[in-house]
């Protein structure tokens, strides 16, 4: 995942929290939305760990455990922010 001669950023122990955490529902952990964004897993991963890492960091070690986070659709974005 990281170029060569890039030092790692990201541990085995932050890959594991990633995991766990995008598996839980963001109202769960008391976050003010329904739905996962990259952008949102990193901000929120950053707040927990002191890491932040890129969207394309995530999204390299969700692809790795065959996690595709996809973007909402106007209609689920509209139902989280209680547009309807």
């Amino acid at each position: 995942m990281p170029r060569p001669g890039t030092p790692v950023k990201v541990t085995a122990e932050y890959h594991d929290q990633l995991i766990q955490v995008v598996r839980r529902r963001p109202r769960s952990l008391d976050l003010p939305y329904s739905l996962w964004t990259l952008q949102r897993l990193v901000d929120y991963m950053a707040e927990e760990t002191g890491l932040r890492v890129s969207t394309e960091t995530v999204r390299l070690h969700l692809k790795a455990e065959d996690i595709v986070i996809s973007r909402p659709s106007t209609r689920s974005v509209a139902l989280t922010q209680n547009i309807w």
